[in-house]
C-alpha cells in the first residue's frame, strides 16, 4: 500500500474551490468539521442525525474553510482521504502544520478499497481512522472516543503546557518521564502582586481563591497573545516564558499592565481597593525539564537567568516601579527604540562577582508622567552612573531635577533620598 505524499507546494492545492462543511457548536455543544463527500454519505446512512447538538455551516472553498477552523475552534475534523473530487489529504497535512493532533484530532475515513497507507500517518496526521462502509452506530462511538481523547487532552493541557512537552520533543504527556530536560534559550517573567500577603490576611479563604482566580484569569490571556505560556501560578505570582524575540516577553509586560487597568476599573466600581503589580523580565539559557519523585513530578525551569528575573521583579518594589528588565533582554530586543526605555540600576545575580544592568520600561505609564521621563531620561541615566561610581552628592542636583519636572517619577524621589543620605 502507497503513502500518500500530500505535496504542499503543488500550486493548484491553494486554488481549489471544493464544498466542504462544518458542524459548528451550539451553545456549550462541540465543534466538529466534515468534509463535503464524508457528509453526504453520513447523511445517506443518517448518521449525522447523532449530532442532533450541532448545526451545519458550508464552506465554499479551503479559504473560507480555514477560516472556520480558526474562528470556530473545533474539537475533531473527519476527512474522506479516498475521495476522488478533491485532496482531502494534503488539508488535512495543511491543518496539521497548523494544530498538532492534541490541538485538533482527524478522523479519516478511508474506502475498504484503498491503496492509501494510513496508517504510515497516524500520529503525524491523523489520530484515528474508520473504513466505509459503516453505519451510524460506529461513527457515533468513533466520534464519542475520539471527542473523549480531545477533551482529556485539552484538560492535561490546563496542567501541563503543550510548548513545555513541545520543548521536550515529547508528542504526550504519557511520554514524559522524570529527568527529562533540554537547554533553550528564554525570556522568563516573573509577576507579582504588591502587597498581596497584607491583603490576604484581610480576606477568608474562600474570598482568596476567588480574587486570585478572577486576577489571573485576566492575566493569562495576555501571556498566551503575545506568544508565551505559563510554566506555574506561585500563589499571586505568574511565572511566564516566551522561546522566540524577547520583545514579546516585554510586550506581554505592558499588555498585563494595561488588562489591569480594565481590571482595576471593574474592582473600584465593586468599591474594592485597586491593586498593582511589579513584573521583572530576563533572558537566558536555561534548563528545561522535569523533576520530581516516581508518584509526583512537575516541569521547571533551572539558571541564573531564572534566579535573576525574580531579583529582578523584586527591585519594581524597591523603585515603586512596574516593569523591569535585565540586560540580556534589552539586548536582545530586535528593535530597542520601540519601547520607552531607561537605565534604572545594576543587579548583582546571586553567587556572580559582575552586576548587570537593569532597565525601566515605561509605556504603560500615564502619558504625561511617560512624556516626563523620556524627556528627562539623559539626566536620569547620567545621575544613575554617578551613583554606580558613590558620587552622591554630584547625583543629587540631576536627581532633583528629575524630581522637580516629574513629581510622579517614584524612582527620582527614591534617588533623591538615598543621595541625601549617602552623600
Amino acid at each position: 500500500m502507497a503513502e500518500h505524499p500530500g505535496n504542499q507546494s503543488d500550486p493548484e492545492y491553494h486554488s481549489l474551490n471544493r464544498d466542504s462543511a462544518i458542524i459548528e457548536k451550539r451553545n456549550l455543544g462541540k465543534a466538529v468539521v466534515v468534509f463535503e463527500d464524508v457528509y453526504s454519505y453520513l447523511d445517506e446512512i443518517d448518521a449525522l442525525n447523532q449530532l442532533g447538538n450541532y448545526r451545519l455551516l458550508r464552506a465554499k472553498d479551503t479559504t473560507q474553510f480555514f477560516g472556520y477552523i480558526k474562528d470556530e475552534n473545533p474539537d475533531l475534523i473527519i476527512c474522506d482521504i479516498g475521495s476522488q473530487s478533491f485532496d482531502a489529504y494534503k488539508i488535512c497535512f495543511e491543518v496539521r502544520e497548523q494544530l498538532n493532533d492534541v490541538k485538533l484530532p482527524i478522523l479519516a475515513v478511508i474506502p475498504k478499497s484503498s491503496d492509501i497507507n494510513i496508517t504510515g500517518t497516524i500520529g503525524r496526521v491523523f489520530n484515528d481512522f474508520i473504513v466505509k462502509p459503516f453505519d451510524a452506530q460506529e461513527f457515533r462511538n468513533r466520534i464519542s472516543i475520539n471527542l473523549e481523547l480531545s477533551n482529556l487532552k485539552a484538560a492535561y493541557d490546563r496542567f501541563v503546557p503543550s510548548e513545555f512537552l513541545h520543548f521536550l520533543e515529547k508528542r504526550s504527556i504519557l511520554d514524559v518521564d522524570i529527568g527529562d530536560h533540554v537547554e533553550q534559550s528564554m525570556s522568563i517573567l516573573f509577576s507579582d502582586i504588591c502587597s498581596f500577603t497584607t491583603m490576604s490576611e484581610q480576606m477568608s479563604p474562600k474570598d482568596n481563591f476567588n480574587f486570585l482566580n478572577s486576577y489571573l484569569a485576566a492575566m493569562e490571556p495576555v501571556v498566551r497573545q503575545n506568544n508565551g505560556f505559563i510554566d506555574k501560578y506561585i500563589g499571586d505570582a505568574i511565572m511566564a516564558l516566551f522561546s522566540e524575540e524577547s520583545g514579546h516577553a516585554v510586550d506581554a509586560a505592558i499588555s498585563m499592565l494595561h488588562a489591569l487597568k480594565v481590571y482595576n476599573s471593574s474592582r473600584e466600581q465593586s468599591g474594592l481597593e485597586a491593586i498593582r503589580i511589579g513584573i521583572g523580565v530576563n533572558t537566558g539559557t536555561m534548563m528545561l525539564g522535569t523533576v520530581g519523585g516516581s508518584k509526583r513530578m512537575e516541569g521547571t525551569v533551572i539558571s541564573d537567568a531564572v534566579n535573576l528575573a525574580s531579583r529582578i521583579e523584586h527591585m519594581t518594589r524597591a523603585y515603586e516601579l512596574s516593569i523591569l528588565i535585565g540586560e540580556e533582554t534589552f539586548l536582545s530586543l530586535e528593535d530597542p527604540n520601540k519601547y520607552c526605555l531607561r537605565i534604572i540600576d545594576h543587579a548583582k545575580p546571586k553567587g556572580k562577582t559582575e552586576s548587570v544592568t537593569v532597565f525601566e520600561v515605561f509605556d504603560a505609564d500615564e502619558p504625561e508622567v511617560r512624556t516626563a521621563k523620556s524627556e528627562t531620561k539623559t539626566i536620569f541615566e547620567r545621575a544613575v552612573m554617578l551613583c554606580q561610581q558613590n558620587e552622591y552628592a554630584a547625583a543629587l542636583p540631576l536627581f532633583t531635577e528629575c524630581f522637580d519636572a516629574n513629581p510622579a517619577d517614584s524612582a527620582a524621589r527614591i534617588y533623591v533620598d538615598r543621595c541625601r543620605k549617602f552623600g
